[in-house]
């Protein structure tokens, strides 16, 4: 600060500058320090700290290296309150009678209102003396856009209103302090030429900031979030019309803010349990205010703006996609605690959405490019937990429905075979893997397309079961026509793997098949024929060695085909 106060960089302050800030420091301090008896000593304190922002303001205005010291006077009237609280110096305890006059405390004036009235001429002290200076003004407008509302958040966020003001008159005094920075921001934009909006930017920022103070005193859980919401549309059409980028501090703050109230405050609770129609008021005005102040900024260069803005659409989207999804199994489904193996499921997959938009965003490229991978990975990330817990936690196979852990996790199978949730759960995902790799990147085609595969197999296994047993539980048993009707599953899935292995010629693929026919063979061998007899152990074997013998062919002539291939092409 003192390098600062100097205006000479690197050089250091003068001795009569550092004897003006200790003498302002300590009248400063003392003042606070002697504002914690009654409620005149804190109104005379704060009314001399206003009363020492305005004698720096105009006394010390051709004293360049004393500029930062405007700021103490009214800063200090923000930590009395803060350190102290109403109730140190008597602003939020019982009316007491003075002892001299007798008077109550509750005749007198209220004093949170003097207060802010006294700050905010500390305000002004330092919006008058920013149109005086040359290079400090944005420094100087900065301390105006501060000191007051930061006394007002004090005031609400320490102080107990109550007893002197109801929330309608509290609300009031906020929106008249936000009046007064709505009209500096006037008077700056009028002043200040096109290429420097600082100032502007400055004080617009206060006003916003305590508009979104005065609702959040007087509107309820759901008008409060809208309101919001339009606040940020707002600072971002300010941003548009008049070059603002400090606007985007108040946009990536908004969508904080936001994002606090739609998860915990009143949070996942209440969108789970309150009024559909105001759960979808709430979460739309959020998901349209972002989106439509990303559109606003599109033509601007603002991606610190741009980056929470579009991350906020897009997991909000995905945070109202569950939470819909949730409240529609509840409701429809009977016995239904909302999470099971097909939940499970319908939740990857809202996050899988997401993280495809976001890996198809990254041909935008731009300044978003990085933003963009890291939000695939962390949607991939939860789709891939989802799908895990469908097949390994929520797999009804391993909990019985009427077991404790299988009444806890839903792991009951709803609908006729095969149109059931098991198909719904890992059927349709798993088709949905395979078919989406064509679309994917390179890097990430093996993964999708393992994924696929093993839900895919898992319904397969577990449509089977169902199909024998009835059901899925593992307390169950496993009938014969149950472990052949696996062993077919298996042939005809090495025959298919091999199938698209030669048409592709994809080595690896047929190396993948050959595996899967190999285990099969071991299961028949070591497992099947243990229950087999006489001829029907012969007739099985017979038949099976005949589909080996087949694939085994169908194998070798691939190999030489591509050996054939190889051969033919010219070296280098």
């Amino acid at each position: 600060l003192m390098s600062i106060a100097t205006g000479r960089s690197g050089e250091a302050p003068k001795r009569e500058t550092c004897l003006a800030w200790a003498g302002v420091g300590a009248a400063v301090g003392g003042l606070i320090w002697l504002s914690v008896e009654t409620v005149q000593d804190g109104l005379v304190s704060a009314a001399l700290l206003a009363a020492l922002s305005l004698a720096l303001a105009v006394w010390a205005r051709r004293a360049g290296a004393l500029v930062d010291l405007v700021w103490l006077p009214g800063l200090g009237i923000t930590a009395m309150a803060l350190y102290h609280g109403a109730a140190e110096i008597g602003l939020s305890s019982p009316p007491r009678p003075d002892p001299e006059t007798q008077v109550p405390v509750a005749a007198f004036p209220p004093a949170i209102i003097a207060l802010m009235a006294l700050a905010t001429l500390s305000s002004l002290a330092l919006a008058w003396r920013s149109s005086m200076s040359g290079t400090a003004r944005a420094f100087l407008a900065l301390g105006a856009a501060v000191t007051a509302p930061s006394l007002a958040v004090v005031i609400e966020l320490t102080w107990d209103t109550r007893p002197y003001l109801s929330d309608g008159q509290w609300a009031l005094a906020v929106v008249a302090l936000a009046a007064v920075m709505v009209l500096l921001a006037e008077r700056f934009a009028a002043a200040d030429p096109p290429d420097d909006r600082r100032r502007t930017a400055y004080v617009t920022l206060a006003a916003l900031s305590l508009i979104a103070l005065a609702l959040f005193v007087m509107l309820t859980q759901v008008a409060l979030t809208v309101a919001l919401a339009v606040l940020i549309v707002t600072a971002a059409a300010l941003d548009r019309r008049f070059r603002l980028p400090e606007m985007g501090l108040f946009a990536a703050a908004g969508v904080l803010v936001l994002t606090w109230r739609l998860l915990a405050a009143p949070g996942i609770p209440f969108a789970l349990d309150g009024p559909a129609a105001e759960v979808v008021l709430a979460f739309g005005a959020a998901l349209g205010a972002m989106a439509a102040a990303l559109t606003i900024l599109r033509p601007l260069d603002r991606a610190f703006a741009k980056t929470f803005l579009e991350s906020g659409v897009f997991s909000i989207a995905g945070i109202f996609a569950c939470l819909m999804i949730y409240r529609w199994i509840v409701a429809t489904v009977p016995s239904s605690e909302g999470l099971s193996h097909w939940s499970a499921t319908l939740f990857a997959l809202v996050w899988l959405a997401l993280a495809a938009a976001q890996i198809y965003r990254q041909k935008l490229g731009g300044p978003l490019t990085r933003v963009r991978t890291v939000l695939a990975v962390l949607y991939g990330g939860a789709a891939v937990l989802g799908l895990a817990a469908a097949v390994v936690l929520l797999n009804p196979v391993l909990n019985a429905p009427d077991s404790s852990v299988g009444r806890l996790l839903g792991t009951r199978v709803i609908g006729p075979w095969p149109f059931d949730t098991l198909l719904l759960a890992y059927g349709l995902p798993g088709l949905l893997l395979l078919a989406a790799t064509r679309r994917l990147p390179t890097r990430l085609r093996t993964g999708a397309r393992g994924g696929g595969a093993v839900l895919a197999i898992v319904w397969a296994a577990l449509a089977i079961r169902r199909f024998w047993q009835g059901g899925v539980a593992y307390d169950l048993g496993i009938s014969d026509p149950e472990l052949y009707s696996y062993t077919v599953a298996l042939v005809l899935l090495g025959a298919g793997l091999l199938y698209q292995a030669i048409a592709k010629g994809d080595a690896a693929l047929r190396r993948v098949a050959m595996t899967v026919i190999g285990l099969t063979a071991a299961k028949v061998f070591l497992i099947d024929a243990a229950g087999l007899e006489g001829l029907l152990r012969v007739a099985s074997f017979l038949g099976f060695g005949l589909a080996l013998a087949g694939l085994a062919w169908l194998n070798r002539w691939a190999t030489r085909a591509e050996e054939d291939v190889e051969t033919a092409q010219p070296p280098g």
